[in-house]
């Protein structure tokens, strides 16, 4: 027998041996049904950083890209500006053809932009999926040990009443 005292009232319990491993099972599984949701918690915040932080890199990269190509388009209408004060049309046309070139850079990296948006949000949904399906499947297992469980005390409850029931015939002859 072993005794087991009450944290809150101080009362000291009597226990046998089957119903001290129940409650050292559950005391172990309740920390092991913690732990993993530990795990879980973290392994999604370290998929979102890393995505966020992948993200904020494209996002630094591509505006620097928009930068550059900002300034070169603003350096191009300083030319126009010029070439219309020699009155060369030529020019103004070959430079307008080039601020167009640019543009179109700019709203092509800035529809990647987008995307890439639509992306992070894709892969933060499914990583929320995921983090659903992993939950599912642990307390499918837990349910599965609990009746596992159930179906081995009550195995252990049947096989000692047997052998109570066979020994009380043993005495009584």
């Amino acid at each position: 027998m072993n005794e087991i005292k009450c944290p809150h009232c101080g009362k000291v319990f009597s226990v046998d041996e089957t119903s001290y491993d129940a409650i050292a099972k559950q005391v172990r599984d309740h920390l092991f049904e913690t732990e993993v949701q530990n795990r879980i918690d973290l392994n999604q915040k370290d998929n979102e950083l890393k995505t966020k932080k992948q993200l904020d890199d494209l996002k630094d990269a591509f505006n620097i890209q928009i930068e550059e190509l900002n300034k070169k388009n603003n350096d191009l209408i300083m030319q126009l500006k010029t070439v219309e004060s020699d009155n060369n049309l030529k020019i103004n046309e070959q430079l307008q053809q080039q601020e167009r070139k640019y543009q179109q850079q700019i709203n092509d990296l800035t529809s990647k932009l987008n995307g890439f948006e639509q992306e992070k949000t894709i892969a933060l949904q499914k990583s929320e999926a995921d983090h659903q399906k992993a939950i599912f499947a642990k307390d499918q297992e837990i349910i599965r040990l609990q009746n596992d469980n159930k179906t081995v005390a009550d195995q252990a409850a049947l096989k000692q009443q047997s052998l109570v029931q066979e020994y009380e015939s043993k005495l009584k002859q």
